[in-house]
């Protein structure tokens, strides 16, 4: 599901149950002087729903918000204050992140991992290297990484629980 306000509305909600105990007034955790457009828990819901949506962009976000969102968002802020206020607010913004993902997958024992290659060193000196060829389940193999157009040395597996 790619609707941005839908994924927002969402995750504000999971930032205000998380956060709650942190918030001051009006939903920030801070007392500003002039009051804020945007409200710290609004600005890290729109960080982490960005990143959830894989909006990488600060530009990408900002101009689908102005084009498609206008109406929904009436009081955003300016993209500079935006990436001030969301470094600022960083530690809240990994706290959230990991009531997510508890919320995904309660069992913290399961890990994802991506399965790139882990190259171990250059076809040249394959003959030399001695990294995992006494353990028959983790021995290396010869492959080619398309995106980097190279060949390697390595493992390719996402399970490197050799030693």
């Amino acid at each position: 599901m790619y609707n941005l306000l839908t994924n927002y509305q969402r995750i504000f909600q999971i930032c205000k149950d998380s956060l709650n105990h942190y918030l001051v007034s009006n939903h920030n955790f801070t007392a500003y002087r002039y009051p804020a457009k945007m409200s710290d828990l609004e600005v890290i819901s729109l960080s982490i729903t960005a990143e959830v949506l894989g909006i990488g962009s600060e530009n990408l976000l900002f101009s689908i918000l102005k084009t498609d969102y206008k109406s929904k968002f009436p009081h955003l802020i300016h993209r500079t204050n935006y990436n001030r206020r969301r470094r600022k607010l960083q530690p809240y913004i990994s706290q959230v992140a990991q009531r997510i993902g508890q919320l995904i997958d309660p069992q913290p024992s399961l890990y994802i991992l991506d399965s790139i290659p882990l190259p171990i060193c250059q076809p040249i000196r394959i003959p030399k290297c001695k990294i995992n060829k006494n353990d028959s389940e983790c021995l290396p193999s010869r492959g080619y990484h398309a995106s980097h157009k190279q060949y390697y040395y390595g493992d390719r597996r996402a399970d490197l629980s050799c030693k």
